[in-house]
């Protein structure tokens, strides 16, 4: 037998916690190895509290494992919207996260669908943000745009800071990297080798490095 002892609200009101209790005779038998009956507490959001509809006393199973899959929901939306405390993350990477923290592939998009409609994440001006910062980091179009991807940000989110991206004077980023890493462009051709390479690795390329001050790249390096 499966009872509801208790209900109340929980973290300020954002969940709703469950208290429930598990006789020997009731789902497995479960028992917590003294006869008595087992005690355990389900988080709820309150959405799902109310689609539930649970209410104090006997419920049944199919209730009860309902309520325990609601639960496991509810637990990955706390996950997700502390790990956004950190900072922002696309829907695809907020999900990739949660999977690896113990939730299942289903249990993670449910929960980031629920913290995508509320506001918490706007893919096109976390990507935005995300591509201002870079270009601030002094990188390159070509390793922001990746850096984009690899986030897992959605194609009209990458289009948007692409469109930022166009707009900026990335030669001028350029000459602004080799003055603050060298000071001046070295004279030495292979430490001139070693800038120009380290300078494409952050995503600028030839021509930008050309217009930066080094004449002699070519587009194969």
């Amino acid at each position: 037998m499966i009872e509801i002892k208790g209900i109340r609200t929980a973290d300020n009101g954002g969940s709703i916690l469950i208290e429930c209790e598990i006789t020997p005779d009731g789902i497995c038998g479960e028992q917590n190895g003294r006869g008595n009956a087992e005690r355990r507490s389900l988080l709820l959001l309150p959405e799902q509290y109310r689609e539930l509809k649970i209410r104090k006393g006997i419920i049944t199973e199919e209730k009860f494992d309902e309520a325990q899959a609601a639960s496991r929901i509810c637990m990955a939306v706390r996950k997700g919207r502390y790990l956004l405390s950190f900072g922002a993350n696309s829907s695809e990477n907020l999900r990739r996260k949660l999977r690896q923290r113990g939730f299942s592939a289903d249990e993670s998009a449910k929960a980031a669908e629920i913290i995508e409609s509320e506001g918490a994440i706007d893919e096109r001006r976390d990507a935005l943000r995300e591509a201002e910062l870079r270009v601030r980091r002094g990188e390159g179009r070509r390793l922001v745009i990746a850096h984009l991807r690899s986030k897992g940000y959605n194609d009209g989110a990458v289009r948007d800071a692409e469109a930022y991206l166009d707009k900026v004077d990335f030669a001028e980023i350029c000459r602004k990297v080799i003055k603050k890493k060298y000071g001046s462009l070295p004279e030495d051709p292979d430490e001139r080798r070693k800038c120009i390479s380290a300078l494409m690795r952050r995503g600028f390329t030839s021509w930008e490095i050309r217009d930066a001050g080094i004449d002699e790249v070519t587009d194969e390096e």
